[in-house]
């Protein structure tokens, strides 16, 4: 396979630059810190497959292969240590179990430079490739041991969260775990004489794209928006550019491309053709996905849509606030929705609802983070700011605020609980 270290150097580069980006934004959490050092182990292992598929000497392959070979041996350790960030498990018996991968991780890494791991190189479609040893199984399995506990861990984070924005981070971690296996099995395979292209840096390059959206995003779209958006954009993009494609293959075949001004045209006509169906294909995709795989979330966006269109017909105050604060609770299934509008005369806020607060004004200090706040903002965010109020309104129990606003003029506030 020509320039096969093409695929392994692309996986190790693009790596290296989620790291640098996630240590641009800082590194004082232990998540950063640990998904900064878990993202190096992974550079270091699709640099290895880069030098067995570089080199031509097998001397130069093997010693540049078993010196970037050490980040393997760490990597299950770095995948869990950042698993446990993320879950937030710091309990003494997972800090011990954590140490052992940490520890094997380093006898591996010993056996590795003391060459009991691999007996050298053995030439191979796409460059070379090691030969095993017996011990090369125990780092096999440290990463198939472990990437179960990361898995139990993280379904305990998401079943029992201690924010919502940790259960959406864990549904993340998902979704990169589900990516990511497949290219790794063919990493594994190759070396136990199965001939597959080892793709794993591809999918390790996938998988650590989507934990550093979980991690470096404040704000995190959920993540049946981010598949039904890939999934019906690449099914639209494949079912206008795969047909036009092969037209053009056989175009430049029939023409043997002795005519460009026919080839610019035809791709031209292809992109414009392109442009203007993949949208079109991609909203009705998308919403036939979102029905298919997350109805649920179908039917709240759906209902959503049937409140707003209902307030529009309700002219009466009194009986627009309670439709507004029934229809939020029931939609959106949170525990606590309370609505404070502005006093007509003093501009004061006061509780419209539910009826046990109406005509209460807004509890000492929040009424100046509403005035503060221009767009929907989440307790989560206010932390961040280290904002002097956030034990109160934990204490509230609110976890989404709505400013209302007419002409920068603030007229009213929605406090959303847990959902």
């Amino acid at each position: 396979m020509q320039h096969s270290w093409l695929v392994p150097l692309v996986g190790a580069v693009g790596n290296t630059i989620i790291l640098v980006l996630v240590l641009r934004g800082g590194a004082r959490s232990a998540t950063q810190r640990a998904f900064a050092w878990m993202t190096f182990t992974t550079v270091t292992w699709s640099l290895d497959l880069f030098a067995l598929y570089y080199f031509r000497d097998p001397a130069s392959a093997e010693w540049w292969s078993m010196l970037f070979r050490t980040g393997m041996c760490f990597l299950p350790a770095a995948f869990f240590h950042t698993t446990l960030a993320l879950a937030d498990s710091w309990g003494r018996g997972w800090k011990t179990v954590l140490g052992v991968a940490y520890a094997v991780g380093a006898l591996l890494a010993v056996a590795n430079f003391h060459g009991d791991l691999v007996s050298g190189v053995s030439p191979h479609v796409w460059g070379w490739y090691v030969r095993p040893k017996p011990a090369y199984s125990a780092m096999t399995t440290l990463i198939l041991v472990y990437i179960v506990l990361s898995i139990e861990r993280v379904w305990h984070a998401y079943r029992h969260p201690t924010s919502p924005r940790q259960r959406v981070q864990a549904k993340f971690w998902f979704l990169a775990v589900f990516v990511q296996p497949p290219f790794i099995l063919t990493s594994l395979l190759t070396v136990y004489g199965i001939n597959v292209y080892p793709l794993a840096s591809i999918g390790n390059l996938l998988a650590m794209s989507v934990i550093a959206y979980a991690i470096a995003r404040h704000r995190l779209m959920d993540v049946d928006y981010v598949v039904r958006k890939g999934v019906s954009f690449m099914l639209a993009a494949s079912v206008v550019l795969v047909p036009g494609g092969l037209a053009m293959w056989a175009l430049c075949r029939s023409m043997e491309v002795s005519e460009p001004a026919v080839l610019v045209s035809a791709a031209m006509s292809l992109a414009l053709i392109a442009v203007v169906l993949v949208p079109a294909l991609q909203a009705g995709l998308e919403t036939r996905i979102q029905r298919a795989f997350f109805a649920e979330r179908y039917d709240f966006r759906h209902r959503m849509q049937e409140l707003a269109a209902a307030l529009v017909h309700v002219l009466d105050r009194q009986a627009l606030v309670a439709c507004l604060g029934d229809g939020l609770s029931e939609v959106l299934d949170v525990e606590d929705c309370q609505v404070f509008l502005a006093e007509d005369e003093s501009r004061r806020l006061v509780g419209a609802y539910p009826t046990a607060i109406a005509g209460a004004p807004m509890p000492d200090g929040l009424a100046q983070v509403a005035e503060a706040v221009s767009d929907p903002i989440l307790t989560s965010e206010l932390e961040a700011t280290g904002d002097a109020t956030i034990t109160r309104l934990r204490r509230e129990g609110w976890e989404v605020f709505v400013p209302l606003r007419l002409k920068d003029r603030l007229t009213g506030f929605i406090a959303l609980g847990r959902n």
